[in-house]
């Protein structure tokens, strides 16, 4: 043992990570909500490029019970839209893919939150095994030892008046 597990102040840490084509606002996504920033002249970013086959390549690598969120961002670019908010929940929804679906803007702030606080709250389902967390966590301000806070303690939360 390393120690680490004694000194963390959290009953659960989870790992979340964000794949995606090239520009789809990965990086915006995860800046709003964590910093409630947004970069206008965001360049692309060096990660992980699995094109049209990140899907197949994802479950083929992790386990069956990770849960997978299909996000649709750039909500805000309605005239740019190439696929309709109900081919993406149909596609989403499937037996093969089984994944929740949303739709985002970062730019706006459109539904960030409350796609990170819905997939944190299914990965604590599944952890918990009991399926006993109340929904009224998506909906409230904080998730007690869930939440994600902002470096700068001057800076409001994503979306908050």
């Amino acid at each position: 043992m390393s120690g680490r597990e004694d000194t963390d102040p959290f009953d659960y840490l989870f790992k979340i990570v964000v794949i995606g084509d090239s520009t789809v606002g990965k990086t915006n996504l995860l800046s709003r909500y964590a910093w409630n920033e947004f970069n206008l002249d965001s360049r692309s970013t060096i990660g992980v490029e699995l094109a049209t086959k990140w899907l197949r390549e994802l479950r083929s690598h992790v386990s069956d019970d990770v849960i997978v969120m299909l996000v649709g961002n750039k909500t805000d670019l309605r005239h740019l839209r190439e696929v309709s908010s109900e081919e993406a929940a149909e596609y989403a929804g499937t037996y093969d893919n089984n994944m929740t679906f949303i739709e985002t803007s970062a730019l706006d702030c459109s539904n960030v939150e409350q796609a990170f606080r819905q997939c944190i709250h299914e990965i604590y389902t599944k952890v918990t095994n009991n399926g006993a967390v109340s929904s009224d966590i998506l909906q409230s301000s904080t998730l007690p030892a869930l939440t994600v806070q902002p470096t700068d303690s001057n800076k409001k939360s994503c979306c908050s008046s």
